[in-house]
Order: structure tokens, then C-alpha cells, then sequence
């Protein structure tokens, strides 16, 4: 089967590095971050991509990740595999530990994996992320399995407002037809600075894979682009 073009545990890779060191640096936010760091299999470039209007958003356990990294490296052991020797036969046993860690009920055959991202943001992700979605939909994906988990906190700084003030009295003569008079008035005279103070930031890590549904067709030719690499 061909998954990721050829590596069909591609993911699972990507997956297990992130669960043990996240790769993708400080500071971005989901908003833009799903766009950033996107990486794609390069699945799209054998298929007939078209807009999907309402992916649907899959939100597993972290450790269900893994326990699927776990599942396809066990798989790998028992038969003396290195993932770039993974045929056609192997690649689908991998995809089916794999959806089946996730609980996705979709047969190995019939789907594969167009991209994936993973990054730290200060919030975590959630199945109404708008970013999330609209990306899904642009690439094509019918669904997207995501995870996001704590991921510990920071030390850093931030900018926050200052308001200093000071009080401050007028004296005033003035003149009316009784005299002269003297008059004082009192009152705060203010200004506003800023300053730095440390601060800390909660962290949370993202990952998302995306997948499309394919037609026996399109299976034929990706497990082919697989055997040609293989020189099967």
C-alpha cells in the first residue's frame, strides 16, 4: 500500500518524534501554524484533489499516537523491516495498526495520508478550529486525526501598561468686582509608559494527519508509484 508515496509509516515516524521532542519552534499559534509547518506526502501529485466542503475532525488521545508509533515499529521488528524497504503488503498492515490505534474505522486500502503538521502553541487545538478546517479543506481531506496534549510551560517576558500620574495645584488671581481673589486648584496629572516583566507560558504541542478517500483506481496507482520504487 502506499501511504506517504511509498513509506507508509511516515507518519508514525513523524508522530513518535514529536511525542518524544517536539520539532517545530516556540511562539506560533494555531491560526497561522497549521499553513506553516503543513508538509505534504506528495500523495496529491497521483490523485484528482477537489475542495471538500466539511472535512470531518477526528480528535484522539495523544497516547493513542503512541500506541500506534508502537504498533507499526513492533510490526517492523517481528518481520526484520526497515521502513524503506515497506512493500505494498507491508505498508498496509502498518496503515491498519495504525487506524486501528486511532479508531478509525476505514480500511487500509481505501484511504491515504495527503500531509500532516505538528507545532507548540500557547492554546491548544480543538475539532472547531477554523484553521484546521479550512486547510482540510483546501488540500482535499475528507478527515483529519488530531491530538494535542500539555506540553509544560515556558519562562519569558512580556510588554505590559504602565499608568504613572502625579498631583499636581494651580494657583490663579483673578478679578471681580469685589477685587482682586486668589484661587487654587488641586488635581493628577497622569502618563502612560509600558514595561517588561517576566512571565510564563503554557505550552501545548499540536499534530494532525490528513487523509483522503480514494477509489480502487487510484489505490492501483499509488501501489504501482510504490513497486516502481522498489523496483518490484
Amino acid at each position: 500500500m502506499l501511504t506517504c508515496l511509498g513509506r507508509a509509516c511516515k507518519l508514525i515516524v513523524y508522530l513518535v518524534a514529536i511525542v518524544f521532542g517536539l520539532v517545530a519552534p516556540l511562539g506560533c499559534e494555531t491560526g497561522n501554524a497549521w499553513r506553516q509547518f503543513y508538509r505534504s506526502t506528495g500523495a496529491e501529485k497521483h490523485l484528482q484533489i477537489a475542495h471538500v466542503e466539511d472535512p470531518v475532525i477526528r480528535m484522539v488521545e495523544w497516547g493513542q499516537l503512541e500506541t500506534a508509533g508502537n504498533e507499526v515499529q513492533r510490526y517492523l521488528d517481528e518481520n526484520k523491516l526497515a521502513r524503506e524497504d515497506a512493500g505494498v503488503a507491508a505498508g498496509y498492515e502498518m496503515d491498519r495498526r495504525w487506524l486501528e490505534s486511532v479508531r478509525v474505522r476505514d480500511e487500509p486500502g481505501t484511504v491515504v495520508m495527503l500531509g500532516s503538521a505538528t507545532f507548540e502553541s500557547g492554546i491548544p487545538t480543538g475539532p472547531d478550529d477554523r484553521s484546521l478546517i479550512s486547510l482540510a479543506s483546501e488540500k482535499g481531506a475528507d478527515f483529519v486525526v488530531v491530538a494535542t496534549k500539555y506540553a509544560g510551560s515556558v519562562q519569558g517576558y512580556q510588554t505590559v501598561p504602565v499608568y504613572s500620574h502625579t498631583n499636581a495645584s494651580v494657583t490663579a488671581n483673578t478679578w471681580s468686582q469685589s477685587g482682586w481673589s486668589t484661587t487654587t486648584a488641586t488635581g493628577q496629572a497622569g502618563t502612560y509608559s509600558s514595561a517588561v516583566v517576566p512571565a510564563t507560558y503554557r505550552r501545548h504541542a499540536n499534530t494532525a494527519s490528513f487523509w483522503r478517500r480514494i477509489t480502487p483506481e487510484e489505490r492501483a496507482v499509488l501501489d504501482e508509484v510504490v513497486r516502481s520504487k522498489r523496483g518490484d
